[in-house]
């Protein structure tokens, strides 16, 4: 599962294909690699390259993720590296 995600995680449909292809499991696992790439870029004040607008708001949508819990995410990461 890891190897697929790792394999399909710059497809721009990733989240499109059929089980078969790309198991749920390793979607949730781009999703999330999607979710950490944006953010990391976010705080360090850089232009999100790899993941784009598009595929985030995917991740998001796929992990049932609404702004609310975005916006907790996002200071929970500002303030852990503050403590770091």
């Amino acid at each position: 599962m890891v190897g697929q995600a790792i394999r399909f995680h710059h497809e721009p449909d990733a989240y499109d294909l059929p089980d078969k292809t790309l198991p749920g499991g390793a979607v949730s696992l781009i999703a999330v690699t999607h979710i950490a790439e944006h953010l990391a870029n976010d705080l360090d004040g850089e232009v999100d390259l790899e993941v784009g607008p598009v595929l985030f708001e995917r991740a998001l949508a796929h992990l049932g993720i609404d702004g609310n819990e975005m916006e907790e995410l996002r200071e929970a990461l500002i303030t852990a590296r503050s403590e770091a």
